[in-house]
């Protein structure tokens, strides 16, 4: 028994944490094996849908975007169609993301084995026109792939200061876990008491949230007979028009396509 086990099989490392678990992974040829050390797995529920940007660069995204727009939702009146054709086409966008976008750095590690094996061949003999064709386009799919993943975590670190270059995942990576660490809410003080779990904490959230925002009770004072300067009419009207369509246009292109404007997830570039 190593000495790792042993500290882990002690009592007192069970005391100290009770909630860790020690796994042993193959051992393989090597007289060594790895070992991970993990914390249970916690169930916060339904994770939120976000668009991701580089969706966009996909060559069939339109055409099978055109599709799983088609859905007219004709049970539903006036704008709230608009926001359940929304909800829809996120639950569709997951599906499309599985089984078409698909995991890219499960493409990247496939592009960089099959470029391996060409280059490989290319010690022992000249390659064919074919193989370097084939070397060529893997290349190229490669960069394309890398950009994406870059993409992806520079949209979910919400670094936007940075420009995009050489090996910048890494940093985008970092700030994102940084970022999500910040955020995580592992309990919650409600009462002079402690919240852990996930459906306390909600339910904690949700109660503290009402009775804060609730209607108070009570008579609000009056601003009785003072008497404000008014503007004219004709001002009125026209601050209280309707925006035209120019005009959301504009203020639509002139915001950062990386943020999302709701918490359905839909970001400025997928509206542009």
């Amino acid at each position: 028994m190593s000495c790792i086990d042993r500290a882990f099989a002690s009592p007192e490392f069970h005391l100290q944490f009770p909630f860790l678990s020690l796994c042993r992974y193959p051992r393989g040829m090597s007289d060594h094996c790895q070992l991970l050390l993990q914390t249970p797995k916690v169930d916060w529920g339904w994770k939120p849908f976000r668009f991701l940007n580089c969706w966009l660069s996909h060559p069939s995204f339109l055409a099978d975007f055109q599709i799983l727009w088609s859905d007219r939702c004709k049970e539903f009146l006036g704008d709230y169609r608009l926001v359940k054709k929304l909800g829809t086409l996120g639950k569709k966008l997951r599906q499309w993301n599985k089984s078409t976008f698909g995991n890219q750095n499960t493409k990247l590690k496939d592009i960089q084995n099959s470029i391996t094996t060409i280059e490989d061949i290319s010690e022992v003999r000249l390659l064919s026109e074919t193989e370097k064709s084939k070397l060529k386009n893997l290349n190229s799919e490669l960069w394309d792939v890398s950009r994406k993943i870059e993409d992806i975590w520079r949209q979910k670190s919400r670094q936007n200061w940075c420009k995009m270059g050489d090996k910048n995942t890494r940093f985008f990576h970092l700030s994102a876990s940084l970022r999500n660490g910040r955020n995580h809410i592992s309990k919650i003080e409600l009462n002079d008491r402690f919240l852990v779990s996930p459906n306390d904490i909600k339910e904690g959230a949700v109660n503290f949230f009402s009775s804060l925002f609730a209607k108070p009770q009570c008579k609000r004072n009056e601003m009785g007979g003072s008497r404000f300067s008014k503007i004219s009419e004709a001002r009125s009207v026209w601050l209280e028009r309707l925006p035209s369509l120019e005009e959301v246009k504009q203020v639509v292109c002139d915001c950062d396509g990386s943020k999302a404007p709701g918490p359905d997830g839909f970001t400025f570039s997928f509206y542009k």
